[in-house]
């Protein structure tokens, strides 16, 4: 808080004075995490309410770095579609008009890519499916989810499946 004063003085010789304290705002605190970076998935953008003042903050405008369009939610999802690391800004502006800019390098890895065969396709015949999936990324493939478009699913790697009505399924 700082004390401004202000003295005038007219052609008569006569002064005034008045003493008003400003007080000058650093910008309001804010910080923000994020989750699940992976592309062609959403990742949710979160703010850190134990680090950030929200009851001062008027608007959020948040840079996802990799030229989408600028979201003003206070903790928006965004989707990218291109694996690699997006520096991410957020700035909050609050009511007496001041700012922050809080950045975040964004690391998003490159997802699994889903692939699979199977043996003779003969109706009634259990048929054995093989995941041939592999993640180019850096993480392990650790859940499967089989939907063979008969209502049956499974969420074994390398699952047996018997159709009983032959036709296309996809």
């Amino acid at each position: 808080v700082y004390a401004v004063s202000l003295n005038v003085t007219d052609n008569n010789g006569c002064t005034g004075t008045v003493v008003i304290p400003v007080n000058v705002s650093d910008g309001p605190p804010a910080d923000f995490f994020f989750t699940n970076t992976c592309e062609n998935t959403p990742t949710a953008f979160t703010i850190d309410s134990a680090n950030t003042n929200i009851s001062s903050i008027i608007l959020y405008q948040w840079n996802f770095g990799d030229g989408s369009p600028i979201s003003n939610e206070m903790n928006p999802s965004h989707t990218y579609v291109v694996y690699g690391t997006y520096e991410v800004s957020l700035t909050v502006y609050d009511s007496y008009g001041c700012n922050l800019v809080v950045e975040h390098d964004v690391p998003v890895t490159q997802g699994p890519v889903a692939l699979f065969d199977s043996d003779a396709n003969c109706e009634g015949i259990p048929i054995q499916f093989l995941d041939h999936s592999y993640n180019p990324g850096n993480g392990l493939i650790n859940d499967w989810l089989w939907d063979f478009d008969d209502g049956n699913t499974s969420s074994i790697q390398n699952p047996m499946h018997t159709f009983n009505i032959s036709g296309l399924y996809d």
